[in-house]
């Protein structure tokens, strides 16, 4: 149902599209249909508990200020790593709705939260929060990029579950993790590859999470930290002696189109590099 409060969050996105783009909300007013898009995803209703439905309103704002960033072209790399992985990955739509929303969360939030956009290594959840600082909104973001901030995707395998939480320890950090449970089926001892992200003191489980059975644990690790050596670029950013779990960190903050390629249920679409990513800088722009 559209209420009040619906209208008036409606009003606060137009304001902040024209102070990222001046005139973007009269642009918007001539394009009904644009407008209308931009309204329905805003209000757009959040099945699940309220925490999940305030960080999911939260990733709706970070999404609108990246849209209109790419679609200003002000960074060829953003553009030109957006129209890859979106292209390849989120074109088809294929899978029924909650499936291809959470597919659409998976790149989106790697996309938005991971990609270095400069090689200084800033990314669009940086600049979504210099932007809100300076027009003053910051404060009613401010918890879900503190929470969204330094997320990455992750190798979890399940070693627990009770009706309402999965509890996981990760390949190779070792890390442990109790998660709010929004995945009702599958086997035990399963490794999911996903993000997870603490929000107001509960964990939840960010996009399409993809599964492989606890027989293959052993050549998953084998297989990543091949990877990480292979591709020394991609697990050794600053020069520095990493360790094993901290090289891991960075393999999978950055290699996320290896990811999405490996668990694609498209046949066509080939094996991604882990070190994909670092063409974006370099490669001719094809926006059109």
């Amino acid at each position: 149902m559209h209420t009040h409060d619906d209208d008036k969050q409606s009003a606060r996105w137009l304001k902040f599209l024209d102070e990222l783009h001046p005139g973007a909300s009269a642009v918007l007013a001539q394009d009904p249909d644009a407008e209308h898009c931009l309204v329905s995803f805003i209000n757009e209703p959040v099945p699940g508990p309220p925490g999940w439905q305030r960080l999911i309103r939260g990733f709706r704002g970070l999404t609108t200020f990246a849209m209109m960033t790419i679609q200003m072209g002000k960074y060829p790399s953003l553009t030109r790593c957006w129209n890859d992985l979106s292209g390849t990955f989120l074109a088809d739509g294929e899978g029924d709705g909650d499936n291809t929303y959470a597919a659409r969360l998976t790149v989106e939030a790697w996309v938005f939260c991971d990609f270095p956009v400069q090689e200084t290594g800033q990314c669009l959840l940086g600049m979504f929060r210099d932007f809100l600082a300076e027009c003053g909104a910051l404060p009613e973001f401010q918890s879900f990029i503190d929470a969204m901030d330094g997320t990455r995707l992750g190798l979890h395998q399940e070693v627990g579950r009770t009706a309402d939480v999965i509890r996981f320890r990760e390949l190779i950090s070792g890390q442990t993790t109790e998660v709010f449970r929004s995945v009702s089926q599958f086997g035990k001892g399963e490794i999911f590859l996903s993000r997870i992200v603490l929000f107001e003191g509960v964990n939840y489980l960010f996009g399409d999470p993809k599964c492989w059975p606890k027989q293959t644990k052993t050549s998953v690790e084998n297989m990543v930290l091949d990877k990480m050596y292979l591709y020394p670029t991609v697990g050794q950013t600053t020069g520095a002696v990493l360790d094993v779990k901290d090289r891991f960190a960075v393999f999978m903050k950055i290699a996320g189109p290896y990811w999405m390629s490996c668990v694609s249920d498209d046949a066509e679409i080939p094996i991604l590099m882990p070190d994909h990513c670092f063409s974006y800088y370099t490669q001719p722009a094809n926006d059109g």
